[in-house]
């Protein structure tokens, strides 16, 4: 097993790359630190196996990836804003009104 030492020296430069590899990946600055954290977590555990036959950069990224892609298929659908409007049968009707107020839109 590798030492916290060796690990760290050779993976934590990327961090910072993968946590903006992740976000695009995810579109989450939240969800994006999770998996970055899964990331280590699983390239911790698996450290002893790596042969070196790719960079360290790559190995990782491969893992940040699979743990991204996981997660988009495990996690449900985000919901839809609601109560913007009555349902309308014509679709070139506005949804709601523009309204200054509602500034975070």
């Amino acid at each position: 097993m590798p030492s916290d030492a060796q690990f760290a020296a050779l993976t934590e430069q990327f961090r910072p790359e993968l946590l903006a590899h992740c976000y695009r990946i995810l579109g989450s600055i939240h969800d994006a630190e999770d998996l970055v954290q899964e990331t280590y977590m699983r390239a911790w555990r698996a450290f002893g196996g790596f042969e070196g036959r790719s960079s360290v950069r790559r190995w990782l990224y491969k893992i940040a990836t699979m743990a991204c892609l996981t997660a988009l298929q495990t996690r449900s659908r985000r919901p839809l804003p609601s109560g913007l409007g009555a349902p309308e049968d014509d679709h070139r009707v506005a949804v709601a009104p523009r309204e200054p107020s509602a500034g975070w839109l």
